[in-house]
This record gives structure tokens, sequence and C-alpha cells, in this order.
């Protein structure tokens, strides 16, 4: 329920408007501004958070308290555990406070807090500013409403990130475009560039990184010009990639974060000639209209000789293990097809 009563509340000879709310026991003054407005006075209201952290509230430090800043003046005997509670990994916590620290400013404080994880505080509309209004932290103009609770939560992580794997390993053959990279956390993106990566191919030689994305939970691909020289390629990664918290890369796990060469993740991989145990392949198409295919393979090794009509979906027309030097397929069934595609794969 509401009512209002006009008057010059501010002595300017203007006529002000106060307007009360009976349901939340308070009034709202409503100053006239002279150009067909009226200006309500602002509410309570928290403007700023010490710490804020990283990334939405990520710390990477232990913490015993925060400082909260408002709008205007706050009574400190209605800032109480009715109004104010914390809640931590392993539950609430008690606190102490505040402790004024400036007009605005006001300090809680708490045991240092060492456990990695989430801290949940609330502060709720029952706490009130000097002139015995609520708050008012949507500054609608209706202070003490459910909406107006404030909530902020802190993460803390002092856990650094490390390279858990990289793909691809081994030997393998080329072309190879990228490499994938895992981390053991969440990444904060804006400290993971190509400057933080060092690929070098068998001379020694620096292949440039063109781009990093996101491919997966915690998973990055490293894109570069199509490399084919066989060798071993060695990839360098860090050491300054952080978490959402600020921590560097610990690659070694010595609690020392960042350390120039011992918290730089080194992978590799090796690109080998393949022999594909088949040469001299000679398709042709006999005047019987059959297709004609031979290949010149090793003895012993198996092949498997398949056929498409799009590219896309491929068919075993013939397994078998070759006995002689020189192979010839012939494919008699090619007359239902205007075009027909052939392939021999080998192990």
């Amino acid at each position: 329920m509401q009512g209002a009563v006009t008057g010059d509340f501010n002595g300017d000879s203007k006529p002000d408007i106060i307007v009360s709310h009976m349901d939340y026991n308070f009034v709202t003054v409503l100053l006239n501004t002279c150009d067909a407005n009226f200006q309500g006075a602002a509410h309570t209201h928290v403007t700023s958070l010490i710490p804020a952290g990283r990334n939405g509230g990520y710390l990477s430090n232990g913490f015993d308290g925060v400082v909260l800043t408002f709008n205007k003046p706050i009574d400190t005997n209605s800032f109480n555990s009715a109004s104010f509670s914390i809640t931590g990994p392993v539950g609430p916590l008690a606190f102490s406070g505040p402790l004024q620290l400036s007009n605005l400013a006001y300090q809680v404080s708490f045991p240092l807090q060492t456990e990695n994880g989430a801290y949940r505080f609330t502060l709720l509309p029952a706490l009130r500013d000097n002139e015995g209004f609520p708050l008012d932290q949507n500054a609608n103009q209706i202070p003490g409403e459910p909406s107006d609770a404030y909530f902020f939560t802190l993460i803390l992580d002092t856990v650094a990130p490390r390279v858990m794997q990289d793909a691809p390993l081994g030997d393998l053959a080329g072309p190879v475009t990228n490499v994938d990279i895992r981390f053991s956390e969440t990444i904060d993106q804006r400290t993971f560039t190509t400057a933080d990566v060092a690929i070098f191919d068998p001379m020694g030689q620096t292949i440039p990184a063109t781009n990093i994305e996101v491919v997966g939970l915690n998973r990055f691909r490293i894109s570069f010009e199509a490399q084919t020289m066989p060798g071993q390629y060695v990839l360098r990664v860090g050491p300054g990639i952080q978490d959402l918290a600020g921590n560097s890369l610990d690659q070694n796990q010595n609690g020392i974060l960042g350390e120039a060469e011992d918290d730089v993740y080194k992978g590799a991989f090796n690109l080998v000639e393949v022999d594909l145990g088949l040469s001299n392949l000679t398709p042709f198409l006999a005047p019987s209209g059959d297709f004609v295919l031979t290949f010149t393979s090793q003895n012993g090794r198996p092949y498997a000789i398949e056929v498409s009509t799009n590219l896309a979906s491929w068919q075993t027309v013939t397994n078998f293990t070759s006995t002689a030097a020189t192979i010839q397929f012939v494919d008699r069934d090619t007359s239902n097809a205007t075009e027909r595609f052939y392939r021999v794969t080998t192990q």
C-alpha cells in the first residue's frame, strides 16, 4: 500500500513529493528538478568490493577479509549475522566487524582462508544506512525488497596449472598442421597466445604458430603451416600461461610458478617416410569396358581394393595377400555407374 503528499521539502520554493511505502515501512522523497521530472534520492547500495578477484572472483592466495564500499554511510549496528553471512567450502564462517575504514568503506574480517573452493557472501536488505533506510541494491527507489540482497562469490584457487598431454605423439606420416594440448584446469585464454608457443622442425628452424583455438574441455589446438619433412619436431609451451586465478604454469610442480625453463612444457613428435608397399600404379579401361588396375606389390603384404561412386562412401571389393610382384585387378561391374573411383589400401 502506498500514499503520497506534496510540499516544498528542500526549501527551494518548488513542490516536491513524498511517497510512503507502508508495506516496507519507509518513505521516498522525490525532489522537483524543474524540468517536469522528480528525482529520488539514491538509497544505499554496495558500489565496490575488495578483493574483487579475477575472471569473476578467482583468487590465487588465501584471504582473511573483504572490504565493502557503499554509496552512503551505513548503520554498523545493523551489519551483523542477521544481515551478513559467509559460507566457505567447508561450511559457514564466523566474522568480525565491520570496521569502518573511511566514510563509506567497511572491512569484514575472518580467519585466514586457505581451503580451495567457493566462498559465498550474502548481504541482506536488513542492513540499514545511517538514515534508517534498508539496502536498495537494485536502486529502484524501493529499499528493503528481497531483490535488494547483495550476493558475491570469491573462488580460491592456489593450485597452478600444467600441461597434461599433447597430441600427436610418436611416429606418424605427414603432413601435420596442428598440435593439441590439454591443461590440468581451465586456462585464462587471454594469457595463452601464439607468443607462448615455440615449434622447431628437424633442422632446428622455428615454425611460427598461426592460431590457437579451444577444441574441448581445457584443450587447445595450435595450428601452423603443413609440415612434411621427416624427422623430430619439438614443441615448447609456456611458462607464462595462467589459470583463471592468475597462477602461472608449474610444470615441474615444485611450487615455484612460471620458471623460465623448468616450467616450460616440452613435447615432440616424429614425421616418418611411409612405405605404402606399392608402386607403378597403372589404371586403364579395356576394350571390353572392364576397368583394369595393375601395380607392383610387396610379396606377403595384405592389400584391399575399394570402390566408390562419390568419394565419400567406400566399399571393399577384394582383400588379398600378395604372392606376386605384379598384381592385376579387373572390375567387370562398371556398366551401372557413370563414375567409379578406386583406391588401394595396405597395412
